[in-house]
């Protein structure tokens, strides 16, 4: 009788850590339509400040939290990116 409930409650607690362990499918990351910039081919951040840094067009843009764009690194100093060509 002892072994028949030491037996029963192995089975209960090797179902109870099976079930615990058993993968939850968690929903992954999405991507939301948020900001058009013309030719973006990369993104850094976030800054301290909240802001992106978005290259784009051979460009550098800074888009603040509520999709404000501004340019960035601008002047005569400036590197201009050329853009890689379209492959198809």
């Amino acid at each position: 009788m002892k072994t028949a409930i030491r037996t029963g409650w192995l089975i209960v607690g090797l179902v109870l850590i099976l079930v615990g362990a058993a993968p939850v499918a968690a929903a992954g990351p999405t991507w939301q339509h948020w900001r058009t910039i013309s030719g973006i081919f990369d993104i850094a951040g976030p800054r301290e400040d909240g802001k992106l840094v978005v290259a784009g067009s051979g460009l550098l843009y800074l888009v603040d939290t509520v999709g404000n764009v501004s340019p960035f690194a601008r002047g005569p100093k400036a590197t201009r990116m050329t853009p890689a060509p379209k492959l198809i």
